[in-house]
């Protein structure tokens, strides 16, 4: 008997085709800053658009732990030494 991990499934809404299933991998994260403007992008396997939906606090804490993560926030600036 083989095994094989369950993934995590999600439902997400596509404009042309309305709501599709799509695993975790299909899907990914992009954070950015100012605050708020956070989004989860997939490409649709109905028509093959790549969709972009917002994502609110509660939508990023589930899908950071889950999905890929595109981190584009700013970073505070580093001191270097010599």
């Amino acid at each position: 008997m083989s095994f094989t991990p369950h993934t995590a499934r999600f439902r997400a809404p596509c404009p042309a085709c309305g709501d599709v299933d799509l695993a975790a991998e299909q899907i990914w994260l992009v954070r950015l800053d100012p605050p708020g403007h956070d989004h989860y992008a997939f490409r649709c396997s109905g028509c093959d658009r790549q969709v972009h939906r917002p994502a609110n606090d509660a939508v990023v804490r589930v899908l950071e732990k889950l999905v890929p993560v595109d981190d584009n926030r700013l970073q505070p600036p580093r001191v270097l030494t010599s």
